[in-house]
């Protein structure tokens, strides 16, 4: 059975290493967030940057492993307890649902708490979009909480939208 784990890597290595996952066939994700960075006065850029330094997310079995850990630029598994800190499903989906809707994503440190369920929290229409309890609503900010992973992500309530970014009618260069 497949299971996301963390994988600790060499610093600036986390894209190369998740190139190198990739060719490998391991099923991976590298969390980057869109961030807009004025060129000029008339342009606006989109450019991602990495939310976890020197952390991948990879998908395996306990035989892609001792694969992974092969890997040039792999540290290590990141631990918790004593064993590799595994990451449910519905944890890594959040965090990618989050980040393809949401730009200028900052993060906020909290406490581990490994039992403690996926908060997600718009304060847009002042709803909790998932069925959990929220603590916290703002009327400027939505709010991904991951208590097994130690981190808020928080970002404006208005979503990714690059329509928004064309003011002047010239194209928005991505870089990734």
């Amino acid at each position: 059975m497949k299971k996301w784990l963390a994988v600790y890597t060499r610093d600036k290595c986390e894209r190369k290493v998740s190139v190198l996952l990739t060719k490998k066939k391991i099923e991976n994700f590298l969390p980057v967030n869109k961030v807009i960075k004025n060129q000029n006065n008339e342009t606006k850029r989109i450019v991602s940057e990495l939310i976890f330094n020197s952390f991948v997310f990879v998908k395996v079995t306990e035989e892609e492993i001792g694969i992974v850990k092969e890997i040039n630029d792999v540290i290590n598994f990141v631990h918790w307890l004593g064993n590799p800190a595994v990451f449910n499903d519905f944890e890594i989906i959040s965090i990618i649902n989050f980040l393809n809707n949401h730009y200028n994503v900052r993060i906020e440190k909290t406490e581990v708490k490994i039992d403690e369920e996926v908060f997600f929290v718009s304060q847009i229409n002042r709803e909790v979009l998932d069925e959990n309890d929220v603590n916290e609503i703002s009327n400027s900010q939505i709010r991904l909480q991951l208590p097994s992973l130690g981190y808020n992500l928080v970002a404006g309530t208005h979503p990714f939208n690059s329509e928004l970014f064309e003011q002047t009618g010239k194209i928005i260069e991505i870089v990734l």
